[in-house]
């Protein structure tokens, strides 16, 4: 081996050396450093989309929560004066500020819930922005069921909006937040196989 190859193979060893040396590390902060944005972005998207979920939990619970109590109390009203139970007045009484108490505190809740998810518009996907639009809607809708359900007794008691309808209009709206979730869960790469 003649002293001219020998330096050809040191400098070449040398130089990978150095290389490796310097690269190698390089490369692994690079792709550390990647993976470590991801993980951070991940976290708060995380955090936003549940802070989210619970805002569609705390309306679906509102809805839940008060439109049986009201439909509950409107009934008994109507089950005691059809009985004769007591003073027909008191009853009706107590239904008509139920008409006015129970919607109104719907609505501060769906408001402020409105206002929650607000939010949620600047990072979500337009098909997530499209359900949660879609759930806000049904749940308006479902109030003005409500007190169109009550506002429709007639004198005879016959109801002009079926209690049914209601009922069905509120199991969609479970299975449309079900759909919020399905989605935020893709959004987030949840159940894929990645975080």
């Amino acid at each position: 081996m003649n002293a001219e190859t020998l330096q050809v193979i040191l400098t070449s060893a040398v130089v990978s050396a150095i290389v490796t040396g310097v690269l190698g590390p390089t490369v692994v902060f690079i792709l550390q450093a990647r993976e470590e944005r991801r993980r951070r972005e991940f976290d708060v998207r995380f955090q936003e989309y549940r802070k989210y979920v619970q805002a569609l939990e705390d309306m679906s619970a509102a809805w839940t929560e008060k439109s049986v109590r009201y439909l509950q109390e409107v009934l008994d009203g109507l089950d005691a004066i059809v009985e004769e139970s007591g003073e027909p007045a008191q009853h009706l009484k107590s239904m008509n500020r139920l008409s006015g108490e129970v919607p109104g505190e719907l609505l501060v809740t769906f408001s402020r819930v409105k206002k929650e998810l607000a939010g949620l518009r600047l990072v979500c996907s337009d098909p997530l922005l499209q359900l949660v639009d879609e759930f806000v809607s049904m749940y308006d809708t479902l109030v003005a069921k409500l007190i169109a359900f009550v506002n429709s007794f007639t004198v005879e008691g016959q109801v002009q909006i079926s209690l049914s309808e209601i009922l069905n209009e509120s199991k969609r709206a479970d299975e449309l937040k079900r759909k919020i979730i399905q989605r935020m869960r893709k959004e987030l790469r949840i159940g894929e196989g990645r975080t």
